[in-house]
């Protein structure tokens, strides 16, 4: 083979590896966090509940009650997205809600959230508990994090409700993504991960060219997009490894999660899939669009069948005499 070709070939190779996705070492900002149940009762998604907020912040005067009312609006939602219903009437469970905040050292605050589930408005059946530092006084900045993550770990109906969002006008598509997607980092409590939009553009003279990347197509769904990456509990692995063995990393060097929307005032059904490739600093979306309804039902089947693969690896324990050695048997 001529030099020349060799070379070519050399650095073909090495750009090919260069651009192959890898399980991302930059992992998303997490609180920490702790979820006990009573193991004899199951929560019924779907259920009515009674949401009660108390909490305050002790290094800022006044009342918080406008905070609680902020935290009651944002689990209201999270809820409504698993199938309960925020009733005050003849509930099912009282969710108690509470949160503090205090001082950790003069550059650091301490914030807290916990979620109490309770039957018959006394008996604890659930309870979800985070707590982070932090440099800002105010718990909201990272709230809404800390709450999807607690949130996810509930019983939810199945399929689950689709989230309306607003339709983002096509004159204001660039707008809202350099506003809402550009530089921002995203986390959904499907992967470990961090999840970043790509970047837009530039001319030879530094200035932004108002242009959507490539990868964003229905950019009508951009609102639905974003609510995906922030949200999504279930994701399919499209990496290398083999599904048999649920645990490889490689299986994660490429994801993708899908979510059901309502789009704008009339909400217009639509399924949205997005596709994440692994990248040393997080997933960065390669793909987002509005998928048909077959190609969303494959999404689904294609997800059932990783569950399935995941519990049957996870089946360690015989059932009756299933499995056992034949010296057992005798």
């Amino acid at each position: 083979m001529p030099r020349r070709a060799s070379v070519v070939c050399v650095v073909l190779t090495i750009l090919g590896f260069g651009c192959q996705a890898v399980v991302p070492l930059e992992r998303k900002w997490a609180a920490w966090t702790r979820i006990l149940s009573d193991g004899s009762m199951r929560i019924a998604p779907g259920a009515k509940v009674r949401i009660r907020v108390s909490g305050e912040t002790a290094y800022l005067p006044g009342d918080d009650e406008l905070l609680q009312r902020n935290l009651r609006d944002r689990i209201v939602q999270l809820l409504s997205r698993r199938g309960y219903q925020a009733e005050d009437d003849n509930p099912e469970y009282v969710f108690q809600v509470d949160f503090a905040s205090c001082v950790r050292t003069a550059v650091a605050f301490e914030h807290s959230i916990a979620i109490e589930v309770l039957a018959d408005s006394e008996t604890p059946v659930w309870k979800a508990e985070s707590m982070w530092q932090s440099e800002d006084a105010d718990i909201l900045e990272r709230i809404d994090s800390v709450l999807s993550g607690l949130v996810a770990e509930l019983p939810k109906e199945t399929p689950a409700a689709a989230v309306p969002v607003p339709m983002v006008r096509s004159s204001h598509a660039f707008n809202y993504y350099y506003v809402a997607c550009c530089g921002k980092t995203f986390a959904c409590p499907a992967l470990p991960a961090r999840i970043l939009f790509p970047g837009v553009s530039r001319a030879s003279d530094g200035t932004i060219i108002a242009s959507l990347p490539s990868e964003i197509r229905n950019t009508h769904a951009l609102a639905a997009y974003v609510d995906l990456v922030d949200n999504a509990e279930e994701a399919l692995p499209l990496g290398r490894g083999s599904w048999q063995f649920p645990p490889d990393s490689l299986l994660w060097t490429e994801a993708m999660i899908g979510g059901e929307y309502l789009l704008g005032e009339r909400k217009e059904r639509a399924r949205v899939l997005v596709r994440l490739f692994g990248e040393d600093r997080g997933y960065v979306v390669r793909g987002c669009w509005l998928a048909s309804e077959k190609e969303y039902e494959e999404y689904r089947t294609r997800l059932a069948d990783w569950r399935k693969a995941v519990n049957e690896f996870m089946s360690f324990f015989a059932k009756s005499t299933e499995g056992l050695p034949q010296t057992l048997h005798q």
